[in-house]
């Protein structure tokens, strides 16, 4: 008698508890409101590049996510205290507890205006360069003072600067400049090849709140639709 009501008071102590995520119920999934990473659509929902491979990996194991766009710095907060069980972004130390699995690498380059080449870092010395304001790509070519940064609010103003010969380059990861190149009704080959920096790897990351059975899955899940190609795919279209 005593081991049932010890069995259902254990069982019963496990239910209540808040934040165990399982395969069988509806997960937060954090979406940064950056394009191309996430877009708000006209209808209010949710899109981008990282909604769309979280939906592969939805429907890789069955699972449904509550998307959430918001800022980077309200993600991350959420993410550690149990408030959101998914987040991918670029790979952060600060997270390192919490990563899961590599999802796909990002370049950070400097991109060259029309007929401009960058073969080595040392052919920035002396150029000036647009960044995206507040925002640090390499180390070393931030503090860099051999070259001028110019800071611009957006991708498209800097890439539209670059091309008009306004600054020599503008600097960012490949990914979203060339998103903003291809919104902006721009080609690629109306710019240079880009100098690349530094690759950091997009990740996958789990709140507390997600079991080792379940992220046992996810990592599982992430690593097969990185090696067949899944993953890229869902990327694909917002660059080219």
């Amino acid at each position: 008698m005593w081991r049932s009501t010890y069995f259902a008071l254990v069982i019963g102590l496990a239910l209540a508890l808040p934040g165990a995520a399982t395969a069988g119920e509806p997960l937060s999934f954090g979406i940064l409101n950056v394009a191309p990473y996430g877009i708000a659509r006209p209808d209010e929902s949710v899109g981008g590049s990282n909604h769309d491979i979280a939906e592969a990996i939805a429907a890789k194991l069955g699972l449904s996510f509550n998307y959430r766009l918001e800022p980077l710095a309200r993600l991350i907060s959420d993410l550690k205290v149990g408030k959101l069980d998914l987040l991918i972004m670029v790979a952060n130390d600060e997270l390192k507890s919490y990563a899961l699995a590599e999802v796909m690498p990002n370049n950070n380059v400097v991109l060259p205006g029309p007929g401009g080449s960058f073969p080595q870092y040392d052919a920035l010395k002396g150029k000036t360069i647009a960044r995206l304001r507040g925002a640090t790509y390499d180390e070393r070519f931030a503090t860099d003072d051999s070259i001028q940064k110019y800071d611009v609010d957006s991708y498209v103003l800097g890439l539209r600067m670059t091309k008009a010969g306004r600054v020599d380059g503008m600097v960012g990861p490949d990914f979203g400049l060339y998103y903003q190149v291809k919104s902006d009704g721009l080609k690629r080959d109306q710019f240079g090849p880009p100098l690349i920096l530094n690759s950091r790897m997009l990740v996958l990351y789990a709140s507390r709140t997600i079991t080792p059975e379940l992220a046992a899955k996810l990592k599982m899940a992430v690593d097969e639709l990185r090696s067949n190609g899944t993953i890229a795919a869902a990327a694909e279209p917002y660059v080219n």
